[in-house]
């Protein structure tokens, strides 16, 4: 034990600089010149005295430092223990222990017996970590050793787990906790008092004098609570007596004949309430018998006031099982109960607390019959309440999304018995049906999943039907606690489940002008949300303006709830819509609340949005016809600019929407224009191949016309072969001066020409060995060269011009736009990759990261999306599927263009997950572009028309995500 970790710093606080100096001797204060039993125990217990009386003392650290002081004790009682660590402090040699003939048993008297039991006990529980078979084994030897019986041991052990703490002089008034975990009779010359009970009060300096004869002290009120260590003591020597076979046997014997006298555990529920019941913990601390009490009742159900004692609860129903399992479970139900109904205002760490506790109870249930059963029935006994409807009162509600929440965060205690999580997954798909797929095992999601579920049911289906106030009041509070459940509260998703379940009632409740009830409710979710310049909220009230399903009364009753009940800025009572107002009304006041929020640019964005709609609707219906590959990709490149367009209307970024929407189709077209070989057949140049190198050859001798000849064919767009082949040899060999640099020249200007390149490779070897022609190989080559005395200037100078003219005629070949396309499209992706547009210069380059890997991180941004909602409709394909179909996609995939066709056929499915949980409605509309990019892609001839069908299907769902009407 080393006194100097960090985590023993508590001793000093507790006990004082000197016992924090290190060592056992200092922690108990004692000397290691004159140490023996008696003065250990002693010491152990004025340390421990002195830690009670701190104000600390029902720390944590406190227990900290009353297990560090009952070790240092164990370790004084071993005698060989105590011997090295004599020396260590002394400096000491150590002394072997001298071996005396075996001294004659002698009958101690019954304190001195008792006394030096306990002191064993002490030892043990030190050396072997608590009670367990090992501890009590070597305790029933040292019995046995001293002349003890069976009978003794179980009396000092009952002696032991039974002794009360004694009160604090300075609060007498409050109940304390046990002095220690370990209780040890003190050692005193004061003689001990045996009370009828078999408790021993042995005096000690502090001791009051006004314990009576059960061994409490009057002045105490209320009585002191049970110590729980003294419980799991007592139950840890029970379990390993039972662990001893036939000697086991006679000491539980023994102990089950000294306890039946003894009161029931649980008292009975006193008239009035102020602290946590108590009912729960059995009480085994020994007092006067009494005359016998009826049967433990069940654990009385708390007030409300008293719910941040529900963790309590539950852990003390945990223990009760090892006593009575029926009557622990009877206990339990009626607090789940009330943890079902309030869960909303438990704080965060209480309702973890207690979601914990419930897991550790079905763990504890272990084989006795039917208990883990009865446990998940009333766990699971509120989600049914959804077939109430609108005549659901708040209590159903808020209990049937704890209910089922609760019940999704069992489904991953993978320990559980088969025959528990059966009653799990039978009481989940009773409550939710179909939606039980989209679960994940959390009681985050299921709880949202419940909550999402609600407020169709609650709308009231016929005009005269009432809507419950309180019903949705729960509701929203259920809402608002699923915001702050996780260590980061995402306010904003509260907020838009409250918006979602008001547009609800919006669209599908009777009319509030007819149904005072659903006005009612209207303006109690109006109230509840913020309206602050940072959240949606503002948006989604200009949606609704600009929204025919929602009537004029429905809004008459928004805008008025917000002009007197809200706190949202600059509105006032002439901004309420009227009942009557027109079309043109409508639209004025839209415009008037975005002036006043200064949001003037969402009229701006849905404009965007009207003029991106017609232009992916153009593009999608134009899509399905193609007549080639080529085409075929062009197309999908086309529709993925109109998409990237979209993602950044999402993120919000007007700028880069208008860029793409300026020129939706020109990094397409461009990619498209015709090679150099398709311009050099349309241009038809007066001049065949072969025609300039006859007139060059004509004019012999004469410099200005071989001068003119050479001008004309630099400015000319296309070579032939054979002229080439002139134009080469002029650059190398031409005389005079003037005409071989205008040669060069023009060499240069067609250096890109594959007519160029090959009659520069005929002509190589044939290559004067200076500088000038070294140079101009060199530049046609388009890289670096040795220098050309180098012996090696030969084959790198070769091996240069064929890469080059390799390159040269794959770039004049049709599938060259194919090339010119696929820097478009992982441009596309890049950008979409990037959390910010990437600049112009950077979309342009000619080499781009792989488009697959970009197609990667836009999938996870996408997945990032999803986790943070939960359908409250089945959706097309669930999270774990979407993720085992891109594994398997990625396993057969060959090649990078496969590899960016899986990931592609991800991200529809993703996009068609995060599109159903934000809007259930469209979940058939969602389903059915599934189903025909599915079939689409299996008709497709090659990989380039899956990807356009891919592309296709992700417009479509943009589309439906923003509401726009769909491609015909």
């Amino acid at each position: 034990m080393t006194l100097h970790d960090p985590r023993l710093r508590p001793i000093e606080r507790f006990l004082g600089p000197a016992e924090a100096a290190g060592g056992p001797f200092a922690l108990l204060g004692l000397s290691p010149a004159a140490c023996t039993d008696d003065l250990v125990l002693s010491a152990l217990d004025r340390q421990v005295e002195k830690i009670n009386r701190h104000p600390e003392c029902d720390t944590p650290e406190a227990d900290e430092v009353r297990l560090a002081v009952h070790a240092a004790a164990a370790q004084l009682l071993d005698p060989v223990v105590r011997r090295h660590l004599i020396a260590r402090y002394s400096g000491a040699a150590v002394r072997p222990a001298a071996v005396a003939a075996p001294a004659p048993l002698r009958r101690e008297s019954p304190a001195d017996w008792q006394r030096l039991l306990e002191a064993d006990a002490i030892l043990t529980l030190g050396l072997f970590g608590g009670w367990n078979q090992r501890a009590l084994r070597r305790l029933v030897s040292l019995a046995h050793r001293r002349g003890l019986t069976n009978h003794q041991v179980a009396e000092t052990l009952k002696g032991l787990a039974g002794k009360r703490r004694r009160p604090r002089p300075e609060r007498p008034v409050v109940t304390r906790r046990p002095t220690s975990r370990l209780q040890a009779s003190p050692s005193s010359s004061t003689p001990a008092v045996a009370l009828p009970n078999g408790v021993s009060t042995a005096g000690t300096p502090n001791a009051p004098s006004s314990i009576n004869a059960t061994g409490h002290d009057p002045s105490l009120n209320p009585p002191q609570v049970p110590d729980p260590s003294t419980k799991i003591l007592r139950n840890a020597a029970i379990l390993g007596l039972l662990a001893m076979g036939g000697l086991a046997a006679a000491i539980i014997g023994i102990i089950l004949a000294t306890r039946s006298p003894a009161p029931p555990p649980a008292p009975s529920p006193s008239p009035v309430v102020s602290a946590p019941p108590p009912a729960v913990v059995p009480d085994t601390t020994p007092t006067a018998p009494e005359p016998a009490r009826p049967k433990r009742q069940a654990l009385p159900v708390p007030d409300a006031k008293d719910i941040a004692f529900i963790p309590r609860a539950i852990a003390a129903c945990t223990e009760a099982l090892a006593i009575e399992p029926a009557a622990a479970v009877s206990q339990l139900e009626p607090v789940i109960a009330r943890l079902a109904a309030h869960w909303p205002a438990l704080p965060r760490d209480n309702r973890i607390a207690a979601h914990d506790a419930l897991v550790e109870f079905l763990y504890r249930c272990g084989p006795a019959p039917g208990i883990a059963e009865r446990a998940i029935g009333a766990i699971g006994r509120h989600a049914g309440a959804f077939e109430a409807g609108p005549a659901a009162d708040k209590v159903e509600v808020t209990s049937s999304i704890w209910s089922v929440g609760m019940l999704a965060r069992l489904g991953r205690e993978r320990d559980l018995s088969g025959t528990t999580k059966n009653a799990i997954e039978s009481a989940l798909v009773a409550a939710m049906g179909p939606a039980r797929a989209s679960m994940d095992p959390s009681f985050e999601s299921g709880a949202t999943v419940a909550a999402q579920a609600w407020p169709a049911r609650l709308t009231p289906t016929e005009p005269s039907q009432e809507a419950s106030l309180s019903a949705w009041s729960a509701w929203a509070s259920c809402a608002a606690a699923l915001s702050g459940l996780s260590v980061a509260s995402d306010h904003a998703m509260g907020q838009r489940t409250i918006l979602a379940g008001l547009e609800t009632l919006l669209v599908q409740g009777p009319e509030p002008n007819a149904n005072r009830s659903v006005a009612s409710v209207i303006s109690e979710l109006v109230g509840r949300i913020t309206w602050r310049a940072e959240d949606e909220s503002r948006q989604w009230l200009l949606r609704w303006f600009a929204d025919r399903r929602i009537s004029t009364a429905d809004l008459n009753v928004v805008t008025s709830t917000l002009a007197t009940r809200s706190a949202a800025e600059g509105i006032d009572l002439t901004m309420v819509l009227s009942t009557s107002a027109s079309d043109n009304t409508r639209a004025e006041l839209r415009e008037r609340y975005a002036t006043i929020w200064s949001i003037r640019d969402a009229l701006a964005r849905d404009e965007q949005i009207v003029q991106w709609a017609e232009l992916t609707r153009e593009a999608i219906n134009s899509s399905y016809t193609s007549s080639s590959e080529t085409d075929d990709f062009a197309a999908g490149v086309a529709l993925l600019r109109l998409n990237e367009a979209a993602w950044w209307q999402w993120k919000g970024d007007a700028a880069e929407v208008t860029r793409i929407l300026n020129d939706p189709r020109g990094p397409v077209d461009q990619a498209m224009s015709l090679s150099v070989r398709e311009r050099q057949d349309a241009a038809a140049p007066d001049l065949s191949d072969g025609a300039w190198a006859e007139r060059y050859f004509g004019a012999k001798n004469n410099v200005r016309a071989k001068r003119e000849l050479i001008d004309q064919l630099a400015n000319a767009t296309t070579i032939g072969p054979t002229d080439a082949e002139v134009l080469m040899g002029e650059a190398f060999t031409g005389s005079p001066q003037d005409i071989r640099a205008a040669a060069q020249e023009a060499v240069k200007k067609h250096a890109e020409s594959a007519s160029m390149l090959n009659a520069l490779l005929e002509r190589l070897p044939r290559v004067p060995r200076t500088a000038a022609a070294a140079e101009l190989v060199s530049v046609v080559a388009g890289k670096p060269l040795p220098g050309f005395r180098d012996p090696e200037w030969p084959m790198a100078a070769r091996r240069a011009v064929v890469e080059r003219l390799l390159e040269s005629i794959a770039s004049e070949s049709p599938r060259v736009r194919i090339d010119r396309l696929s820097i478009v499209l992982s441009a596309c992706y890049r950008g979409m990759a990037a959390p910010a547009p990437i600049p112009p210069d950077q979309r342009a380059a000619r080499v781009q990261p792989a488009a697959h890997a970009s197609a990667a991180e836009v999938y996870r941004r996408w997945r990032a999306m999803a986790d943070k909602l939960a359908p409250s409709t089945p959706p097309p394909i669930s999270l774990d599927q979407i993720e085992r179909r891109r594994v398997s996609r990625q396993s057969q995939a060959r090649g990078m263009v496969q590899a960016f066709a899986a990931e592609q056929a991800s991200i529809v499915e993703i996009m068609s997950y995060t599109i159903t949980c934000e809007q259930p409605a469209s979940a058939d509309q969602v389903r059915l572009i599934l189903s025909n990019m599915a079939a689409d892609r299996r008709r497709a001839a090659h990989v380039l028309e899956q990807i356009k069908i891919a592309e296709r299907a992700i417009g479509q769902l943009w589309l439906v995500r923003f509401k726009q009407e769909p491609a015909t």
